[in-house]
Parts: structure tokens; sequence; C-alpha cells
């Protein structure tokens, strides 16, 4: 399947125990439900906290606690993340594989579809810039340059986002790919020590620092635990640890990623509102798969994890394009909650649909060539180290 194909997880799935899944449908399948839920979060928020005037709220939907709660979907990524870099990563912490050959995968995993959707994003501003001759702090080169590098910046609002808002996510994931890199380097198979040590010093380091620059605040964001938690999550699987009663613990789970922000401040507390309920959800679904206790998933499922990464890159460009003005339309013809939430959920499809033909006319093109020539310099690497004299 794509998953373990795109990133590199062919070698590993042979490689696992025989208690292992073998592929990772539900994971994948995860993927998709991580994406689809950014892109509704940030969809109903153009019919809420950003309508623009004469835009009525969508029933249903429209409640700040629900909404809000949909950004769990980076924190499920997160975890994903973190899981499956430990699922892929035995050739490497054997020294089966360069470790150059692990960063080479994740950089071009990152970068060519995220530098393509930033582009032309700029494009776009560019245009506004020259038809309505206001001026943007995100135009200057310098800001262009660390977005597109996604080095920790601040935008102009002040926090630690690139052009494309999304990339802060992506941010973390060269972070944390970097630091698993380090640790595996330094400790091999006992990589989690020292990744969760520099992790969690930076965390509290940075958040005792005054007068915080962008990395400061970017390397204090505790959202950087939530990689931890699919690291244990894998090495609990890979020892043969299994979820007791995993369909209950996804319910339970499930509806503790919204029913935590009715209490508290869940931005605040995500690590523990939607990072912990996210691990278990993970932990939950690979141990079905681990069981055998899954049918075969729909197809539409693994569609839509494949192209997850599409999906979440190019739907700001949907949402910012269509949904004000889908709204206001909307409004003024029907003028309705019900309307407004089934103006939501055709954006929602648009974006959806829109990333998946990206996947396969631009990101799957593009990372079957780089995986190729990846993997040509690993064999070429691991012939030359073979020929060397022990």
């Amino acid at each position: 399947m794509r998953l373990l194909s795109g990133l590199g997880m062919g070698e590993a799935a042979a490689r696992s125990p025989a208690s292992l899944p073998k592929n990772l449908a539900l994971v994948q399948a995860l993927r998709g439900v991580a994406a689809i839920a950014v892109v509704a979060h940030h969809t109903i928020r153009t019919f809420t906290v950003k309508a623009s005037a004469g835009i009525v709220p969508p029933a249903l939907i429209g409640a700040p606690a629900f909404y809000d709660a949909l950004a769990f979907g980076v924190d499920l990524f997160f975890v994903i993340s973190g899981f499956i870099m430990v699922y892929v990563s035995g050739a490497y912490m054997a020294s089966d594989k360069p470790i150059l050959g692990f960063l080479l995968k994740r950089a071009a995993r990152i970068y060519p579809i995220y530098i393509i959707v930033s582009l032309v994003l700029i494009g776009l501003k560019v245009m506004n810039h020259v038809t309505e001759g206001a001026s943007s702090f995100d135009l200057q080169p310098l800001r262009i340059a660390t977005s597109l590098l996604l080095i920790p910046a601040f935008n102009e609002a002040g926090g630690v986002q690139p052009i494309l808002g999304v990339g802060w996510t992506l941010s973390y994931e060269l972070y944390f790919y970097l630091l698993f890199a380090a640790a595996v380097v330094v400790a091999r198979k006992a990589f989690f020590a020292p990744l969760a040590a520099f992790i969690l010093l930076a965390i509290t380091t940075c958040s005792l620092l005054p007068g915080k620059a962008a990395i400061v605040s970017f390397l204090a964001n505790p959202i950087a635990i939530e990689f931890l938690f699919g690291c244990l999550v894998a090495l609990a699987i890979k020892r043969g640890a299994r979820m007791p009663l995993p369909w209950p613990a996804i319910a339970v789970a499930t509806a503790a990623l919204f029913v935590a922000p009715l209490f508290v401040h869940a931005e605040a507390w995500r690590v523990l509102c939607w990072g912990l309920p996210s691990a278990v959800i993970v932990f939950a679904a690979v141990s079905l798969e681990a069981d055998g206790k899954v049918a075969r998933t729909p197809k539409v499922f693994g569609l839509v994890g494949d192209a997850s990464y599409s999906i979440y890159l190019v739907h700001i460009l949907i949402v910012g394009i269509v949904g004000a003005r889908v709204g206001r339309m909307v409004s003024a013809a029907i003028g309705t909650g019900y309307a407004s939430t089934a103006a939501v959920a055709a954006i929602v499809v648009l974006a959806t649909l829109v990333g998946i033909a990206m996947y396969y006319v631009v990101e799957r093109p593009i990372a079957d060539f780089l995986a190729k020539r990846i993997g040509d310099y690993e064999r070429a690497r691991l012939g030359r180290v073979s020929k060397v004299p022990a």
C-alpha cells in the first residue's frame, strides 16, 4: 500500500516480527480522518469566527467546542508520525542503511509538494498586492525564504507560522525527524531516551527564557511530546503489547477529543486533551490489525489516506478562495444555518477531491521519482560499505 511504499515501509514490514501487521490499513485511514478533520475545522471557522459580514453561521456544527475540537487532526498526525518513524526505522537502527537516506526520504516527503502549494499561495498574494496596492509583510524576501524552508519565524500576527499557515506543523515534523535521526545515530535501538530527553529539556528550558525569539517559542511548545506518544505506541506494539478492548478504547478516546474543550482551554492543554486520546486511538487501531481483528477497510479510506498530505496542504487554498464567496452567496440566496452547513460540507468535499487530484498528478509522481533516486543512493552506499575489509 502507498503508506508503506511511500514512507519506505516495504522493507520494514518484511523485516517485522510475525506478530506485527503486514500493512497498516487502519493507520492509513486515520491519516485520512486527520486530514478531513483539519479541513472541516478551517472551513467551519470561515463561516464563524473568520466570517465576513452577512454570512450566516452553520447550524449543528457551528458550536466553538465542536469546530475547535476538529483541530485534533494535527495531533493525530503527530502521533502517527512518531509511530511510523519507529515502525520503519529498524534498518537504520541496525546500521543496515545510511541515516542520510532516512533524512533524504523525509525531506522528499515534505518539501516538494509543500513548496509548490506555497508558491501558488505566494503568487496569489502578489496578485492581491498588485491589484489592491496594499503592502504585505508576507512578501518580504526573508519571510518568503524562511517560509519555503520551514524555518520557524514570526508572521505578521506574531505567531510562529509560514506563509502557508498549515506549514507550522511541517516545521515540527522536520524538527522531530532531525532529532530522531540524531538519536538513532547516537543510541541506535535505545534511541528513545536521548530523543525524549532533548525534547523535554528544550520545552522546559525555552519556556523559562524571557523575550522569546521565534525559535524559542517554537521549541517551547509542548506539542512535540505527541511524537513521543507515537514512538511509545510503536515500541509497545513491537514488544507484543496490545490495547485491551480496542473498540471501546477508540470510542472513549474519540468522545474525549470533543468533550475536553467543554471544560478546559483545549489549545493550552492539547497534549493531554487531543494528543493523549490520539495516541490511544492509534494504539487501539494497530492492536486490532496486529491481532487480525479488522476486516478489509473500504478503498475510499485508503484513497483519502494516501492523499492526506496533498489534501492537508491544498485545502487552505480552496477554503480561502471558495469559502467566503460561497458563504456570502448562500447567505444572500437562502440565509439559513442549514444551508451554511450544506455549504461547509460541499467545500470539504471539494477540497478533498482537489487534494486527491493533486496527489495523483503532482505528489505521487514526484514521490516515486525521488524514492527511486534515494533508493539508488542507499544501494550504492551499502555496496561501497560492504566492500570495505572488516
